[in-house]
């Protein structure tokens, strides 16, 4: 962060900061400021079948990312970079705001890399939903696109 940005208060960007670490690091993540689970539902066929099309073509769509590099000459920037993280966000601010008017598979808000020696290794990827954004627009549920990316693995 520019600490001479103009109108930026250090103290609330700390605090933002900080919640975003904490609503990142490894355990629940039903409801936070960071990320909002649909709720448990039953799975339908058509949720398998529509988690397994948007798994392909995410897959498609993140093959060549798995060159770091390349993300980042495509616009995504590393969120706190030199914080260890277990998982790094690799984000493009203007897919974030394309995601608010259509959802493409193909197109992340958020790569996620695991840090190694030699660099970063990819390992996933998020999107944004507008805050609008009703459960049955979220759908298939998080349930069977968890299920489709670790069967696709």
């Amino acid at each position: 962060m520019d600490p001479n940005m103009p109108g930026m208060d250090m103290d609330d960007a700390k605090t933002n900061e900080a919640h975003a670490v904490h609503d990142m690091t490894p355990g629940e993540h039903a409801h936070n400021a960071h990320i909002h689970m649909t709720s448990p539902r039953p799975e339908t066929r058509e949720d398998a079948a529509h988690a397994k099309e948007i798994v392909e073509q995410l897959r498609n769509g993140i093959a060549k990312y798995k060159d770091y590099h390349v993300a980042l000459a495509d616009g995504y920037k590393i969120f706190l970079p030199n914080l260890p993280q277990p998982e790094y966000h690799f984000t493009n601010y203007r897919n974030g705001f394309l995601e608010a008017f259509t959802f493409d598979p193909a197109r992340p808000t958020s790569l996620l890399y695991k840090k190694t020696s030699t660099g970063y290794e990819l390992a996933g990827a998020m999107y944004t939903m507008p805050k609008r954004a009703t459960e049955e627009q979220l759908a298939p549920p998080h349930e069977s696109l968890h299920a489709a990316c670790e069967s696709a693995a």
